[in-house]
């Protein structure tokens, strides 16, 4: 049997193009490990300096899911972005002319936000460094990031304690 050299470069395109996509290069895992402690970090410090904020001003600031960048979203992850303001009123939602301090834009399509975090679509900080969780049933939520091309030792988990505790830590069963 004979096999034509036009069909034989086709299979073995075919068959190059299934192996290449089923495991992405090292470039793209790293790639994607850095998106997700750039998220990591960048919710954490956002967090941090939330707390800080509301201390320097003597006033209530909320860091607050937002899918417009300018109102706080009633649902979806934190993944669509989020929203640090000065809540004058003390109410949780941003009004027409209460500050807007930082405006966190979506992040990549390719990153995971899951865990109880993902139900607190609020996180008010007090004049004094209290911390409310609006949504919150536990003393704590976490929010685990991660990307299934970076594997899971690449994620990233994050804690945050009713008292206003921060963890981040590497690695995570919730990437799996």
């Amino acid at each position: 049997m004979k096999i034509k050299p036009a069909l034989l470069v086709l299979s073995c395109a075919a068959a190059f193009t299934a192996f290449a996509s089923a495991t992405p290069p090292p470039a793209a895992a790293m790639l994607e490990a850095m998106k997700v402690s750039a998220a990591s970090h960048s919710f954490a410090s956002d967090l941090q300096f939330a707390h800080g904020e509301a201390m320097r001003r003597n006033s209530p600031v909320v860091l607050c899911k937002s899918v417009d960048g300018a109102s706080c979203a009633n649902a979806g992850a934190w993944s669509q972005g989020w929203i640090v303001f000065e809540d004058a009123n003390g109410n949780g939602l941003r009004d027409g002319l209460e500050e807007l301090i930082v405006r966190v834009p979506a992040f990549s399509r390719s990153l995971r936000f899951a865990g109880s975090m993902n139900a607190v679509r609020a996180i008010s900080f007090g004049a004094g460094g209290g911390v409310q969780l609006a949504g919150a049933r536990a003393a704590e939520a976490t929010l685990t990031i991660c990307s299934d091309a970076a594997g899971p030792v690449h994620g990233r988990q994050l804690t945050l304690a009713s008292r206003g505790a921060l963890r981040l830590e590497q690695g995570s069963a919730g990437c799996t």
